[in-house]
């Protein structure tokens, strides 16, 4: 049986010049670059499959600072306040004489357990790991070092093997590890680029609204706000509500498959306040647009949503979909129909997206062709912005899709 084109990896491959990659953040956040992209009329709802060529959208260019004037009128804004912490951790082995070995990274991913220090993380060293094998992080000075003990083996992903080990205190606490940037961040920096200061960088990468904790990547849609955007956004009548998406290695977990319908998703823990909930589902109950900022925030509200079957299109339109409140690990894979709307993801709740560019052959890339509708019409935009020079990735510009 012929696959589907949207189904196939090699069909959301592009080409992208290296310069277009970008290897340090804007000085004023809120200047980046916005494509913005609204569906007219004669074209369908988010998430339908389009019919229609490049032409059914209009395109145009504008700053993330214009977005008060950009947002539909009583627009909802649902951000992720995640927090990234300094999750790689590089130190050494403790032999069983106590002496110090060789080097060790320990990237931590996921808390197991708070009141052990419990994490699952992946780990390098050049001798064989196995439960008991023990390391250290050395601080300035003894007292402010941190030790860590292998539990067990994970599992085993493209990136490098998961591990569970026990610290003795938290391994975030003395801010002991380093920023995780990108390894595209890294690799274009080596180049082109001093190295930055590690505090700098910290706040950098992360949004100025993060409260919580436990990402081990940005959600870099969200970088783009200031404080005084926030503002003049609650000023123009945009309501501002924060839902937890703790960002792991799902997000950015490379799509191997050949036929993308067998990849899976690492699961993430994402966190919708009762309070917050209500606000959403007041929101969909009136017909108001609920703009999802980035993919996670999207995948948040699509995973927690709650009402018909998800084969119902439209559904969000009449209230009858609402959005859930509570904890929940997601690993849903949002990606694209194939014939006759078979397969994919069928939208619910999310009704704008703004996102950044992002990687070739990535699972935010199809949530994105996903959600315009079309494959080759995301694809057509990236091309268009490759040729106005946007910048791609983590501290590049961004895009906002809009229905007319």
């Amino acid at each position: 049986m012929q696959i589907h084109p949207n189904f196939l990896l090699s069909s959301y491959h592009f080409d992208l010049p290296e310069d277009r990659i970008a290897h340090e953040a804007l000085a004023q956040r809120d200047q980046a670059r916005l494509l913005v992209v609204r569906t007219k009329a004669t074209a369908k709802a988010p998430g339908h499959r389009s019919t229609n060529g490049i032409e059914s959208y209009v395109l145009e260019h504008k700053k993330v600072a214009d977005l008060p004037e950009l947002l539909p009128a009583g627009a909802m804004l649902v951000v992720n306040n995640t927090e990234v912490i300094r999750a790689r951790l590089l130190g050494h082995r403790i032999l069983k004489d106590g002496t110090i070995g060789g080097k060790v990274e320990f990237f931590l991913i996921k808390k197991v357990s708070d009141t052990e220090h419990i994490w699952q993380g992946m780990m390098k060293s050049s001798a064989h790991i196995e439960p008991g094998f023990e390391f250290v992080i050395e601080g300035a000075v003894p007292e402010q070092s941190l030790k860590g003990v292998v539990l067990k083996r994970d599992e085993q992903l493209h990136q490098g093997v998961l591990y569970h080990a026990r610290f003795d205190h938290d391994p975030t606490a003395l801010n002991l590890g380093e920023v995780p940037l990108p390894p595209y961040i890294v690799a274009r920096r080596k180049a082109v680029a001093p190295p930055i200061a590690a505090e700098n960088e910290w706040k950098t990468y992360n949004t100025v609204y993060s409260k919580v904790p436990g990402s081990v990547a940005a959600p870099t849609a969200g970088r783009h706000f200031t404080s005084d955007l926030i503002q003049r956004l609650k000023k123009h009548q945009i309501t501002w509500c924060e839902v937890t998406l703790h960002v792991g290695i799902g997000t950015f977990r490379p799509v191997q498959c050949p036929d993308i319908r067998d990849h899976v998703m690492h699961p993430e823990t994402a966190i919708v306040s009762p309070e917050v909930a209500a606000q959403i589902n007041e929101a969909l109950q009136a017909g108001r647009p609920v703009i999802a900022v980035g993919t996670t925030s999207a995948r948040t509200l699509e995973g927690m949503a709650i009402g018909p079957s998800s084969e119902v299109q439209g559904a969000r339109w009449n209230g009858s979909v609402k959005v859930a409140a509570g904890e929940r690990d997601l690993d849903l894979f949002i990606y694209p129909h194939g014939d006759e709307g078979k397969g994919g993801h069928h939208w619910k709740v999310v009704q704008g997206l703004l996102t950044n560019f992002h990687l070739p052959e990535s699972s935010l890339l199809m949530m994105v062709s996903s959600f315009i509708g079309s494959r080759e019409i995301a694809l057509k935009i990236y091309e268009e912005a490759i040729r106005l020079q946007y910048r791609f990735y983590s501290y590049g510009d961004a895009m906002l899709i809009l229905p007319e």
